[in-house]
C-alpha cells in the first residue's frame, strides 16, 4: 500500500494557513475573550530560541545566541506574555497537568533567567497537584550544578537533552558540539539529585549510518540506562545546500536507502526492547509503562482523544487552543517588540476542522490505538480506510479499539495524511513541494 515513507511527522493538527486570513486572528482572539466552558486538559509550552550552537540538520527556528542582554530582554519579554494570558478570560483559571520548557536549548539561559522563569509561572498560572514540570537542554549548560540544582529547587521533575549518536566522526559531521564527557555529566548529575525521568533524543537515518552503526549506539545506551529515549527518523530538509551538495558529489556519506531505513528502525526497536523498554508511542521508548503527559497532551490526550490544548509562549511557539492552532512571532526581536507594545505576539492560525475529532483520530495513531469510545473521531476517517489497513495488515481490531500492528507502526505518517481532511491534505502537499524545492528550512515543529 505505501512504498516510501512520507517526509513529514506532524505535531500539530490542523496544519498552519500559509497565509493567515484576518478572520482567522478574529476567531482566535475571540476566544481568548470568552470563558472556558469546558475541562479538558492542558499543557503550558515555553519556547527559549537560543543555541550556543547550530547543528547541521537543525530545522527549527533557534538563534546562536550567547549575549546575556539579549537573553534578559527575551525572558522579561515572555514575562510580559504570560501576564497577558492571565488576563484573558480563556486562558486566566486553566489548571495545567504539564508544563515544558523547550527549545531551542533552554538550559543555555543563565541560570538566574531559568529561575526567574519558573518563579513567575508558578506566581501566576494554576497547576494541577501532579502537574508534570519538563525542562530541556543541551549537555554542556545542563550539566552544571547551579543549573540543575535550581530545577530541582523549583519541582523539575522530568530533565530531557539532545545527544543523537554517540558516534565521535558522526557529531562532528553533524556539527553537534556538546561535550561527550558532559553528556554523562548529565546523567550522573541526574541521578544524583534524583529526577524522576532523564531523557535523551537519539536518531538514526544519520548519513552513511548501517546497521552495526547503529548498534554502537544502543550498546552505549545499554550502558547507561537512560529512563526513557526519543528516538527519531532524521530528515533532510533541514540540512544547507553545501552539506546536501557534498552528499551528492560523494564527500560526505549519503543518506541511507529507504530499505536500510526501514532495517534500522526494526533493530533498534528489537535493541530497545531487549533493553526493558516499552514503545508507549511513536518515538518514544520508556522503563516505564505509561506515555509522559507533555507528549499525550500535546496529542490530544490520547487513544482519539481530540480536546487538550497547548498554550505556548516565547517567539515561534506554536500552540492549540478551542479547534486553532497559532503560531507566535518567529523572530525574537520582532517578539520581543511587539510584546513589549502591550501586543499578543501572534503571527498565524489555522483554521478549524470540520470534524473537530478528526485530529482526534490522526493523532490516535501515534498511541497506536485509536479506542472505540471516541467514535467520533472514528467516523471522522475515510470511509474504506481502516478496512484497507486491516486487508494491508497495518491495522487489526478488538473489541475496544483498532490497533496498528508492528508493519502499520513503520507507516504512521502515511496513515496519517491518509486519514486528513481533504483541505488539509492540501496543505500537506503545499509544505512538502516547499520542503523539496529547497535546503535548509527553519519551519520549526509541523
Amino acid at each position: 500500500m505505501y512504498t516510501s515513507v512520507y517526509p513529514i511527522t506532524y505535531y500539530f493538527y490542523p496544519i498552519l494557513e500559509v497565509l493567515s486570513r484576518p478572520s482567522l486572528q478574529q476567531d482566535f482572539e475571540r476566544t481568548l475573550d470568552s470563558e472556558r466552558n469546558h475541562d479538558a486538559e492542558a499543557v503550558l509550552y515555553l519556547h527559549i530560541p537560543y543555541c550556543q550552537d547550530l547543528c547541521k540538520f537543525c530545522p527549527f527556528h533557534v538563534r546562536v545566541q550567547n549575549r546575556a542582554e539579549i537573553m534578559y530582554r527575551y525572558v522579561d519579554a515572555m514575562c510580559a506574555e504570560i501576564d497577558m494570558l492571565s488576563q484573558r478570560r480563556y486562558t486566566a483559571d486553566i489548571e495545567y497537568q504539564a508544563v515544558y520548557f523547550g527549545g531551542g536549548s533552554p538550559s543555555t539561559l543563565p541560570p538566574e533567567l531559568i529561575e526567574q522563569l519558573i518563579v513567575k509561572l508558578r506566581n501566576t498560572f494554576k497547576f494541577k497537584p501532579d502537574c508534570e514540570w519538563s525542562f530541556e537542554g543541551e549537555p554542556n549548560t545542563l550539566s552544571d550544578i547551579t543549573r540543575l540544582n535550581i530545577l530541582k529547587e523549583h519541582g523539575i521533575s522530568r530533565i530531557s537533552y539532545g545527544v543523537q549518536t554517540f558516534d565521535p566522526k558522526m557529531r562532528d559531521l553533524l556539527n553537534i558540539n556538546a561535550d561527550l564527557e558532559n553528556v554523562h555529566k548529565c546523567l550522573e548529575l541526574g541521578r544524583k539529585l534524583e529526577f524522576s525521568d532523564i531523557n535523551i533524543d537519539m536518531m538514526y537515518n544519520l548519513p552513511g549510518q548501517d546497521i552495526n552503526q547503529l548498534n554502537l549506539d544502543c550498546a552505549q545506551l545499554e550502558r547507561d540506562q537512560y529512563d526513557s529515549i526519543d528516538y527519531y527518523n532524521l530528515h533532510y530538509y533541514g540540512f544547507p545546500k553545501s552539506f546536501l551538495s557534498r552528499m551528492d558529489s560523494g564527500d560526505i556519506p549519503p543518506k541511507p536507502s529507504e530499505f536500510s531505513q526501514v532495517a534500522q528502525y526494526l533493530q533498534l526497536k528489537q535493541r530497545l526492547q531487549e533493553l526493558g523498554y516499552c514503545n508507549p508511542a511513536d518515538q518514544h521508548f520508556s522503563k516505564f509503562k505509561t506515555l509522559n503527559h507533555f507528549m499525550r497532551l500535546l496529542w490530544g490526550g490520547g487513544y482519539g482523544q481530540h480536546s487538550a490544548e497547548t498554550v505556548a509562549i516565547g517567539s515561534s511557539a506554536r500552540g492549540y487552543i478551542n479547534g486553532q492552532v497559532y503560531l507566535n512571532e518567529e523572530r525574537d526581536s520582532t517578539y520581543v517588540k511587539r510584546v513589549n507594545k502591550g501586543e499578543l505576539p501572534l503571527m498565524r492560525f489555522s483554521d478549524s476542522l470540520e470534524v473537530p475529532a478528526n485530529r482526534g483520530a490522526l493523532f490516535g495513531l501515534k498511541f497506536f490505538r485509536i479506542e472505540k469510545r471516541f467514535t467520533d473521531a472514528i467516523r471522522s476517517i475515510p470511509a474504506g480506510l481502516i478496512e484497507q489497513w486491516m486487508k494491508e495488515g497495518l491495522m487489526y481490531e478488538t473489541a475496544e479499539a483498532f490497533h496498528v500492528t508492528e508493519q502499520g507502526k513503520l507507516w504512521l505518517v502515511n496513515m496519517g495524511y491518509d486519514l486528513m481532511e481533504d483541505r488539509q491534505t492540501g496543505l500537506a502537499g503545499m509544505s512538502r513541494e516547499s520542503l523539496e524545492s529547497s535546503s535548509a528550512t527553519r519551519t520549526g515543529t509541523f
